[in-house]
């Protein structure tokens, strides 16, 4: 609870104003608190507001990425650097 506790004192001093209602919005996607452990949902989070962001997302990229492919990647730009065990990785 450290992390939320940490965000909530960050979100007071910087955006005072708009704290309640960040962090209202934040514990509507995480079933009321701040940071959820279970895995998968702590990205992603459920509830109606996570589903209307969901959706959101959703229609930008049919909008916007309609179409596009990503280049592929070019791997002969980076240089070999790891040595010893950094290899394993």
């Amino acid at each position: 609870m450290v992390l939320g506790q940490l965000f909530t004192d960050w979100m007071d001093k910087t955006l005072s104003d708009k704290a309640d209602k960040v962090l209202h919005l934040i514990e509507a996607c995480l079933n009321g608190s701040l940071n959820d452990t279970r895995f998968g949902l702590r990205t992603r989070g459920d509830g109606q507001i996570a589903a209307q962001i969901h959706s959101l997302v959703k229609l930008a990229k049919q909008k916007y990425f309609a179409n596009k492919t990503f280049p592929t990647l070019n791997t002969s730009l980076f240089e070999e650097y790891k040595n010893g065990q950094y290899k394993l990785f």
